[in-house]
């Protein structure tokens, strides 16, 4: 599967093919004992995506990650402020945060920066109030990470992503390979660089095990 596939899928694809995509992805999840559930309902509000995810957990109580892409595009939900477009965005981040917590499910909620935290030029450190809209998706999260293009110059093509770890609550963690343990990442890793191959969705480079063993003291 391509990025091409991924952005414009209406463009290149028709449905069947669409289909056929995510039925491959998720036969080689299932191979690894994973499995991915894809709802994109049309017009979709923030009860609506709170619905789905009992839904799911009521049918695969092993259920325990769930990924919302994104967090602007969602309707407005009943009941928001009709004048206050923060107000509305700050409701939703606290109504999938409290979600969350009651279904026991780690959430990935993906969002945008606003103009001035995605210019490299003028602001060489993205801020959680750089968030567009709101910045309460950062005050309740766990984690935030804030990712933009590398900016480089002439026309080379970009491939690097800088991805700034804009806030750990508590520690920063990583999964330990073999062990059913989670490790504290001595020190802070402001940022990462990953490298991206566009045409086939690799990643090329990735700077964060370097940064880890780094601060673990391990050279």
């Amino acid at each position: 599967m391509t990025v091409g596939e991924l952005e414009l899928p209406g463009a290149t694809q028709n449905q069947q093919r669409i289909a056929e995509i995510v039925a491959q992805t998720s036969m080689i999840l299932e191979e690894k004992q994973g499995k991915i559930l894809v709802e994109s309902p049309w017009g979709a509000d923030v009860e609506t995506c709170i619905n789905t995810m009992r839904s799911m957990k009521a049918k695969h109580p092993e259920l325990r990650a769930v990924v919302i892409d994104h967090f602007h595009a969602l309707a407005r939900h009943k009941g928001a402020s009709t004048n206050n477009p923060a107000a509305m965005l700050e409701d939703r981040a606290y109504r999938l945060m409290t979600a969350a917590k009651e279904l026991d499910i780690d959430l990935f909620t993906l969002a945008q920066l606003n103009r001035i935290g995605m210019d490299t030029n003028s602001n060489p450190e993205p801020q959680l109030n750089e968030i567009r809209g709101t910045d309460a998706l950062a005050h309740v999260s766990h984690a935030t990470w804030l990712v933009r293009k590398v900016k480089l110059d002439g026309d080379k093509l970009n491939k690097d992503l800088e991805v700034w770890h804009s806030k750990v609550r508590g520690r920063q963690a990583v999964w330990k390979e073999g062990k059913e343990v989670l490790d504290s990442i001595k020190g802070f890793i402001e940022k990462s660089i990953v490298r991206m191959q566009y045409e086939t969705s690799f990643v090329e480079g990735d700077t964060t095990k370097d940064l880890i063993k780094e601060r673990q003291g391990l050279g």
